[in-house]
């Protein structure tokens, strides 16, 4: 497959922030709008600083909860906290580094992770979903009586605040899902601009 960077002609209009990429294959091309290079490490670094503010909150959790209730956390528990962090560094890591390289393959494990929290995303919606459909499921009235004691004034309110508690995880989780979804769509495209530009340099050699 060979790739070229065109200009737009007299007779094509073309706003400032879009060139267009001609893929042949040596019987048929086709155009397609990609963003420009600066703009779309632009919109990469804003993934990245995005990142970097969830990894900080999230280490200030974890220090938190360390610091409050350090004697009660198994050290298996805090080496997982430890493990998650450190990935979280080591992707956002990655990520600017082959932004700031424009080396496609560095932005591999950020791909993966995004799709990764996407997948996660999807299975807190499911589960939400069904638990809100499962609480017509009633209990025992001896059970819901035993819960409700610990839980709310009666078996109503104890229903009533899973079904809020279920429906903000629910709504909670798109919400993140779409964030995420733009997050890796944004990844992508870079990707993929950077791969073919360094396939053409490539096959210009």
């Amino acid at each position: 497959m060979s790739e070229s960077f065109l200009t737009c002609s007299d007779g094509m209009a073309e706003s400032e922030d879009t060139e267009y990429v001609s893929l042949s294959n040596g019987r048929n091309s086709f155009l397609r709008n990609v963003p420009r290079n600066g703009k779309m490490i632009t919109e990469c670094l804003k993934i990245a600083c995005n990142d970097a503010i969830w990894a900080a909150g999230y280490a200030f959790l974890f220090l938190a909860i360390v610091v409050g209730y350090g004697e009660h956390i198994s050290t298996r528990t805090k080496l997982l906290f430890f493990m998650v962090l450190t990935c979280d560094i080591c992707v956002i890591a990655s990520l600017v580094y082959g932004l700031k390289n424009k080396n496609h393959r560095y932005m591999i494990p950020s791909l993966f992770y995004h799709l990764l929290h996407i997948v996660m995303t999807l299975f807190i919606c499911f589960f939400s979903a069904v638990f809100i459909m499962m609480l017509g499921v009633k209990l025992a009235k001896e059970q819901k009586r035993v819960v409700a004691q610990f839980v709310a004034h009666s078996t109503e309110d104890l229903e009533i605040g899973l079904l809020c508690g279920a429906s903000s995880v629910f709504l909670s989780a798109v919400y993140y899902f779409r964030v995420t979804f733009w997050k890796l769509y944004g990844l992508y495209n870079c990707y993929r601009y950077f791969h073919r530009s360094e396939t053409s340099e490539s096959q210009q050699v």
